[in-house]
């Protein structure tokens, strides 16, 4: 009897083991019962992004791009291999068009130091989400490798159900750690951003990070990790998933896609302003209006007083309440917050008279000041002649001049307003220091905004061509700046330079010098 009940414990504890190893964490109520069965669960879930980067001069834009790889992580949102990520993770991607490969990769931790081959699908730079997926070919080894049909995935929960003082837990890799980590914190509470409105986190964030999942505790993603507060401690931002969520449908048709531009500023009232315009209602005072933009296109204009958007009151200072949370939010936080495509009724005063005017959300055109992202878009176009490279403004140029420069010369601010995005502007970005222009010393400027060629106006580049060959039979070549500056360059040395300086600085020549010695 002994001897069979040691083999009988033998055998129970060979077919128990194994049971109990892979069973999944009992989950009660309130969740898992740790957070150490959360990330065992869902670690897998998990993307370590490794993004191989071609950075574009953009002042010097005929040089080869500055090559690099950068990693972030990400998360699995579907068996057939969605992920979702920051669009900063991705930005400035390889893109190499004859292989149709964009050099983005990612690692699991379920398959060594394999890297996958992923697609981009479509993202959002304004708002920091990008949404990728494993191709068929890489899909297909990781199902072979790991001997499974389909991918672990994390579920998206309705992040406005998430409480201050709630308890979450990051999975992420700080540092590039190809090893996925836990960071677990609080939420703080929500705050306003230019990427929309964040949930704060006391859990610590590093870079690596990245585009790593928020979890609650029962194992659903509420958002992305997305930054940290500089120089301050257990300071942490997340994008919500009901803001990731809204974009999804337009993200798959969209490579980049641009929120709406509402175009509109306004200012509180007060009961007497109210009452000398005749508005028997709270509201807020429209103060500005950029034309061709939504509220242009809606039949707003400057001096209406705006006193509810889909039949919710606004008060004085342009807050209302709305059905995601028991706060107040803003005009603009709520507008941000519908779908694309979504209808939205306004009603507003103008000489005493309420007026109703329904607006539907749609994306925003590119503008002709605007970002441009590499690899996602076409690279602006650019033109090198007489010693200088001319190319179409883009706010890629006025970031960078701002970082490099602080306080711009010329104005150069101005352009990250909506009303002076829809008019094109060129740049000289690069002047070469053996030109004869630099060697005038006319161009002292930190910023040069051209304004005219051999007299002609020009704002495009079609324009600045069309001006050099109106120029050849002319004994000088003249350039006017913005800022007053003017030269006028002996057209025949102009030519004769071209070569010397293609050899020097290693660019192809211009098609006009071609042109001109006709």
């Amino acid at each position: 009897m002994k001897f069979l009940n040691k083999n009988v414990l033998f055998l129970i504890s060979i077919l128990v083991v194994p049971l109990v190893l892979t069973a999944e964490p009992k989950r009660s109520k309130q969740g898992f019962s740790n957070w150490g069965d959360v990330c065992k669960e869902r670690k897998s879930t998990v993307v370590q992004i490794f993004t191989c980067r071609n950075h574009l001069d953009i002042f010097e834009p005929f040089r080869a791009p500055e090559q690099s790889i950068v990693s972030g992580s990400g998360v699995v949102i579907s068996q057939d291999g969605y992920v979702l990520t920051n669009y900063h993770v991705v930005d400035e991607a390889s893109n190499d068009e004859v292989r149709k490969k964009v050099g983005i990769y990612a690692q699991t931790c379920l398959s060594g130091k394999k890297r996958f081959e992923l697609q981009y699908i479509g993202g959002c730079p304004s708002r920091d989400v990008a949404l990728l997926q494993f191709t068929p070919e890489s899909f297909k080894s990781y199902k072979a490798i790991t001997k499974q049909e389909g991918m672990p995935f994390a579920e998206l929960v309705d992040s406005d159900k998430i409480v201050e003082a709630q308890p979450i837990m990051l999975l992420g890799h700080p540092d590039g750690e190809e090893e996925v980590k836990i960071t677990v914190g609080y939420v703080k509470g929500r705050t306003v951003t230019p990427k929309g409105a964040l949930i704060q986190t006391t859990a610590p964030v590093n870079h690596g990070d990245s585009g790593g999942p928020f979890f609650d505790e029962q194992g659903r993603v509420i958002g992305l990790c997305v930054a940290k507060k500089v120089n301050a401690e257990c300071f942490g931002y997340i994008i919500p998933t009901n803001n990731i969520m809204l974009m999804f449908d337009d993200l798959e048709k969209n490579k980049i896609l641009r929120p709406p531009c509402w175009g509109i500023a306004f200012i509180p009232t007060n009961e007497s302003t109210r009452a000398y315009l005749k508005c028997p209602e709270e509201g807020v005072y429209i103060s500005d209006i950029v034309d061709g933009a939504l509220a242009a296109q809606a039949g707003f204009k400057r001096g209406d007083i705006i006193v509810a958007v889909d039949d919710r009151p606004l008060d004085a200072s342009g807050y209302l309440f709305a059905d995601w949370t028991a706060e107040k939010v803003s005009l603009v936080d709520y507008v941000n917050r519908m779908a694309i495509g979504s209808d939205i009724k306004f009603t507003y005063y103008r000489a005493g008279l309420p007026i109703n005017v329904t607006v539907t959300s749609i994306t925003r055109n590119v503008a002709d000041v605007d970002f441009f992202y590499p690899c996602f878009e076409a690279q602006p176009d650019y033109e090198i002649f007489a010693g200088m490279v001319v190319s179409q403004l883009t706010l890629n140029h006025v970031a960078l001049l701002v970082a490099q420069y602080g306080s711009v010369e010329q104005g150069l601010m101005k352009y990250t307003q909506e009303e002076s995005k829809l008019e094109p502007r060129l740049l000289i970005t690069s002047i070469f220091n053996t030109s004869q222009l630099h060697l005038s010393r006319a161009l002292t400027r930190k910023v040069n905004l051209l304004s005219k060629i051999n007299g002609k106006s020009v704002n495009t580049i079609k324009e600045f061509r069309e001006a050099v060959l109106a120029g050849k039979n002319e004994q000088f070549f003249t350039i006017e700046t913005d800022a007053g500056a003017f030269i006028a360059l002996p057209l025949q040395e102009v030519l004769k330079e071209e070569g010397v300086l293609s050899d020097s600085y290693h660019y192809k020549q211009s098609d006009l010098v071609a042109l001109l010695k006709k």
